[in-house]
């Protein structure tokens, strides 16, 4: 069963919302965005990279940057 548009829609504006709160993410919610599993961006993460978008290390953390990620999405603002 699929969700009406204005569900979709209104879940993508609360995603785009979330990522835009800071200057990083968690990988979940890069993997969310990107439309992955969160097994599948770990892995990706590891590596210093998730679909191309630089990934932090910060103590035993991993951040994804999100501005490169929203240009990875063409979601980017316009300056």
């Amino acid at each position: 069963m699929t969700s009406p548009p204005a569900d979709r829609s209104s879940a993508t504006s609360a995603l785009l919302e979330e990522l835009r709160q800071g200057p990083t993410c968690s990988v979940e919610l890069a993997a969310s965005a990107l439309g992955v599993s969160r097994g599948l961006a770990y892995q990706e993460a590891r590596t210093g990279t998730l679909a191309g978008v630089p990934v932090l290390k910060v103590g035993t953390r991993l951040r994804v940057v999100v501005a490169p990620l929203l240009v990875a999405l063409s979601l980017a603002e316009d300056e």
